[in-house]
């Protein structure tokens, strides 16, 4: 990734406030820290997990209607 310029930014970085040097690319985005990355990963994460027990959930509930109407969620081939 190229840099292209640096400005100072007033936040906290490692649990100290202050003013900080940020590197910013060709398209004005700051290049995140470190911890910035992890933090934003973890964040991604956490939300994909969640997405998925909202649909592992709602799958079960579907397989589970699919039994009250006597048909075997299990049987199925997916072919129309």
């Amino acid at each position: 990734m190229r840099c292209s310029w640096v400005w100072g930014v007033e936040g906290c970085y490692q649990g100290t406030q202050g003013k900080w040097l940020r590197w910013f690319d060709s398209v004005n985005d700051w290049v995140p820290t470190t911890q910035e990355t992890v933090e934003a990963e973890r964040s991604r994460a956490e939300y994909v997990e969640s997405e998925l027990e909202k649909e592992q959930l709602r799958s079960q509930r579907l397989m589970e209607k699919l039994r009250s109407m006597g048909i075997d969620p299990d049987t199925l081939d997916g072919e129309g």
